[in-house]
């Protein structure tokens, strides 16, 4: 899913935080996902594309790691997190990263994220 997509899928959510405890067990579920792909995108944008998930060593990102171990608002089972990093993976082959595209007040810069969609 790309960015603009994840985004939708939130708006259409209809508790986001304001009334997560009336929420579904779905739409919950739902939730952590999307949120789940956004945390792997900023990695990737960040990292790059295998930054994620190592295959070799089986070992997810630290961020990543925290959700499979948490069993909170936003816990996502590993074998599903693995499976979301490779969905990400595909499109994040078609964006295109721009370094250093905003400086904060204190001068720090951050990187966006150009997704085919947006092109």
């Amino acid at each position: 899913m790309t960015g603009k997509q994840i985004r939708l899928a939130m708006d259409a959510i209809p508790h986001g935080f304001k009334d997560y405890n009336s929420a579904t067990k779905q739409q919950k579920k739902e939730y952590a996902e999307l949120s789940c792909r956004e945390m792997i995108n900023s990695i990737m944008i960040y990292g790059n594309i295998n930054s994620p998930y190592n295959e070799k060593e089986d070992k997810l990102n630290n961020y990543l790691e925290e959700r499979w171990q948490e069993r909170g608002m936003f816990y996502v089972p590993r074998k599903r997190i693995i499976e979301l990093v490779k969905e990400q993976q595909a499109d994040f082959a078609k964006a295109v990263v721009k370094s250093g595209v905003y400086t904060d007040y204190e001068g720090c810069t951050y990187n966006t994220c150009v997704w085919a969609d947006e092109m």
